[in-house]
């Protein structure tokens, strides 16, 4: 019985231990729960008093706008008052306007007609702004265009004249200077063909050479009635001589006579040939005046190699002779050298250099 109750005693003993240490389990569990609860009940405050803040300021912010909108509604009553109020007197006076145009008015009738009078009056003056500037019935701001009209064509015309009078003085400062140069050409011209003259008597048949000057080519047109007796007088007469030319040894045609052409009656000349004449003149280059080296011709080292040795009983004729030759061929290089390409409209002369007019007899004497 006694061992009974001690294993009894020490199962109770097992059981207590058991019962004590899950209390004390327990007990550690619920001061954990405490903690946590505490912890979690902390939170749940500070999270309440956030809410609550939060609230706070909202609900304030709420307030506000709605005090705002307030305000707002307040004052758009106002406005829409001050509005249906202005609204109502402009419909006031709308019906007192239309009351009152309802009633016809003999006045405005007038001034219409009167109106449409001075359109068309000003219509019909504007139509015949020429017939009444004729008559002398302008108004101030017309007389002022119509002056300003004449003022500016009056500038324009004067600018035209003087821009003509200068072309004209340059053109007739050109033709004195043109005929200046023709003077001293026919001068110079002269006196080769006057030296020509003179050495003709002592030139020797044999010798072969041909004339390089044929003034029927510088002949632009022939001489009016006026200035062919001055040109007549000046020129001295010329003598045709019959040489026989050695077209082989020379290498150009024989040179035709100077011939004297009847002047027939000379067609008035217009400013636009003269313009065309003159701008042909501005193309051409002026030859430089200077000396020019002259080869021999032909037909003298032929007539110097085929000749035999003249005697002393021959010299003087053979001085004579190269003496004349000489001076031939001195006064026509000088024309040559002096000879530009002029144009002059008063005595209708037209000079082309040599070479040119060379170039045009062996072209003519080409054609069939």
């Amino acid at each position: 019985m006694i061992e009974k109750n001690r294993t009894e005693l020490s199962e109770v003993c097992k059981q207590r231990l058991t019962l004590q240490n899950n209390i004390e389990r327990l007990n550690e569990a619920l001061k954990l729960q405490e903690q946590a609860m505490e912890k979690a009940s902390q939170e749940y405050q500070d999270r309440l008093t956030k809410q609550e803040e939060a609230s706070e300021r909202l609900l304030s912010a709420v307030l506000k706008r709605a005090e705002a909108a307030e305000q707002g509604l307040g004052e758009l009553t106002k406005e829409f008052t001050k509005r249906l109020g202005s609204m109502e007197m402009q419909l006031e006076t709308v019906h007192v306007a239309s009351s009152s145009s309802n009633r016809p008015s003999s006045e405005v009738n007038d001034k219409i007609g009167q109106l449409e009078a001075d359109i068309g009056r000003l219509r019909e003056r504007g139509e015949n702004l020429e017939k009444r500037y004729h008559e002398g019935d302008l108004n101030d701001a017309e007389k002022r265009f119509v002056n300003s009209l004449m003022k500016f064509s009056q500038d324009v015309h004067e600018k035209a004249m003087v821009a003509k009078e200068n072309e004209l003085r340059r053109r007739d400062n050109m033709v004195t200077t043109l005929q200046q140069k023709v003077g001293k050409l026919e001068s110079t011209l002269a006196k080769c063909l006057k030296d020509k003259g003179k050495g003709d008597n002592y030139v020797v048949s044999e010798l072969k050479e041909k004339s390089m000057l044929n003034l029927n080519m510088w002949m632009s047109s022939p001489l009016t009635d006026i200035e062919a007796p001055l040109l007549a007088s000046k020129s001295p007469v010329v003598k045709t001589i019959n040489v026989k030319s050695d077209l082989a040894s020379s290498g150009f045609p024989p040179s035709q006579p100077v011939q004297t052409n009847s002047p027939p009656t000379l067609n008035t000349p217009t400013f636009a040939k003269l313009d065309e004449d003159i701008s042909d003149f501005d193309d051409i280059p002026l030859p430089r005046l200077g000396k020019r080296n002259r080869a021999a011709s032909p037909s003298n080292k032929a007539t110097q190699d085929t000749s035999p040795r003249p005697t002393r009983r021959s010299k003087p004729a053979a001085r004579k002779g190269d003496e004349s030759k000489n001076q031939v061929q001195a006064g026509e290089k000088k024309v040559m050298t002096l000879l530009p390409c002029v144009f002059c409209h008063r005595s209708k002369l037209k000079l082309f250099p040599l070479q040119k007019a060379e170039n045009m007899k062996l072209k003519a004497r080409k054609r069939p």
